[in-house]
């Protein structure tokens, strides 16, 4: 069974090797820019839990969110979702379910910072390809 987050079990009703593997295409399909279809994949692990690791994929969701709205255009919807990314992630630090959750939060923090500095007029020059790599941990340091 994955590792329990530091909020609480992992408690999905679906096996553990359809939330992993449900977890791996949508942190792969968010690398490689497909924000929208990382959201939705996200989504059905994110219904399926009952627990507190709920919001871990909240986290990740609402970080997706945010390059939605880059991409379309939504500069006060990209703040609005990475900064809830971020606030949902926090307490996962350093490692959820394998994620680098302190990496992530580190870069999104990082991004949203540029973003905001370029303001509403400018945002669209922000490269979306900057966005954050969400990487795992190695398996020896999966602690939760």
């Amino acid at each position: 069974m994955p590792p329990a987050s530091s909020r609480g079990e992992f408690t999905s009703s679906q096996s553990p090797e359809f939330v992993l593997s449900t977890l791996r295409k949508g942190v792969e399909e968010f690398n490689q820019g497909y924000f929208f279809q990382s959201h939705e994949t996200l989504e059905e692990a994110w219904q399926t839990e009952r627990g507190t690791v709920r919001d871990f994929y909240k986290g990740i969701i609402h970080v997706a969110a945010g390059f939605v709205h880059l991409i379309r255009g939504n500069y006060h919807g990209t703040l609005a979702k990475l900064g809830s990314g971020v606030r949902y992630l926090e307490p996962y630090q350093p490692s959820c379910l394998g994620v680098d959750v302190a990496a992530l939060v580190a870069d999104v923090r990082r991004v949203r910072a540029a973003i905001e500095a370029l303001g509403p007029e400018r945002f669209r020059e922000f490269d979306r390809w900057q966005a954050p790599t969400i990487r795992f941990t190695p398996l020896n340091d999966q602690g939760r």
